[in-house]
């Protein structure tokens, strides 16, 4: 009895050759997600840093808004402590601001004569200056052009100055503008006061007037 020889098994295994090129595949497919998450996450670095730097620019503005405040508040308030205007909450006079942006100007060719100034209504705009405009330059200029002024509305603004506190550029202006004053007993107080001042702008012409009338 003869025995049938074994039908030999087929080979299932895929062929060797066919492997690499899937794992090629695969690999190639994997590199591109890869690729692809990582500009996804690019993307989202630069959309997260632009709205930080929004927000930053953002809040900066506002501290800078609030900065720029709370420094104008504190110049009002050292002003108003200063004894710069007594009354510092009054309303220019109509001209004023006119008046000012004059005195401003940058040479002595263009300021205002005081010929020209001697309407009542720029004198009451001159006073005004002279005690309550936030620049300094305005003020002592405008303390200069009362000096030719014999009433006793602006006398008084003068004397006023130089009893306050305010700058020594500003009291200096002051103490010129009384330069042609009679020497009487109250300007002489303020001058002995003056000359015991630091400040050579105030302590030298009121000393010189005081030598001057001995």
């Amino acid at each position: 009895m003869s025995v049938a020889a074994p039908t030999p098994k087929r080979d299932r295994r895929r062929p060797c050759g066919r492997g690499p090129v899937r794992a090629r595949m695969h690999s190639g497919h994997r590199s591109s997600t890869v690729r692809a998450a990582v500009r996804l996450f690019r993307a989202r670095v630069r959309a997260v840093s632009w709205l930080a730097f929004t927000c930053f620019a953002s809040l900066s503005a506002a501290a800078l808004t609030s900065a720029q405040t709370t420094a104008e508040g504190t110049a009002a308030q050292g002003t108003a402590a200063e004894g710069i205007a007594a009354e510092g909450t009054a309303a220019p006079p109509e001209g004023a601001e006119a008046l000012a942006q004059r005195l401003r100007a940058r040479h002595a060719r263009d300021l205002p004569r005081a010929e020209s100034l001697r309407a009542p209504e720029a004198l009451v705009r001159l006073r005004w200056l002279a005690e309550r405009h936030r620049l300094l330059l305005v003020r002592a200029r405008a303390l200069l052009l009362l000096a030719g002024d014999p009433s006793p509305e602006s006398r008084a603004v003068v004397l006023r100055v130089l009893d306050s506190n305010q700058a020594a550029l500003v009291r200096a202006a002051a103490l010129r503008a009384t330069s042609s004053w009679p020497l009487d007993r109250d300007l002489r107080v303020r001058l002995e006061r003056l000359a015991a001042e630091a400040d050579p702008r105030l302590h030298g012409p009121a000393r010189a007037r005081l030598a001057a009338t001995e």
